[in-house]
């Protein structure tokens, strides 16, 4: 098992590392919903067609945009945690930001 010194280390940056693949998930659901509307307007669908291709794209970039923000709280409390617990904590982006924990 790693020591803890190690973990604190890893789950910071796995935090990130998830984060950062939900980002590139929404540019991608951004594009598929840019092509989407090109291909409606551009085609003789009328424009309530392709209109649920749209808005189930524009519920799925809702629910990245909810599990992302969920994470970066779930990192904020991962944080504090282990400052309470002495663990060191090495946040890749602790220089660029600080995160501030309401009710916390």
């Amino acid at each position: 098992m790693k020591n803890l010194d190690q973990m604190g280390h890893e789950m910071s940056h796995r935090f990130h590392a998830a984060m950062d693949n939900l980002d590139r998930m929404q540019n991608e659901l951004d594009e598929l919903a840019m092509l989407a509307r090109t291909i409606r307007t551009e085609s003789s669908m009328g424009q309530l067609d392709g209109q649920r291709t749209l808005n189930f794209l524009s519920g799925s970039q809702s629910r990245l945009n909810e599990a992302r923000e969920k994470l970066a709280l779930a990192h904020a409390r991962a944080e504090h945690d282990a400052v309470k617990a002495d663990i060191p904590w090495d946040c890749p982006a602790a220089e660029h930001a600080t995160l501030k924990l309401v009710n916390g």
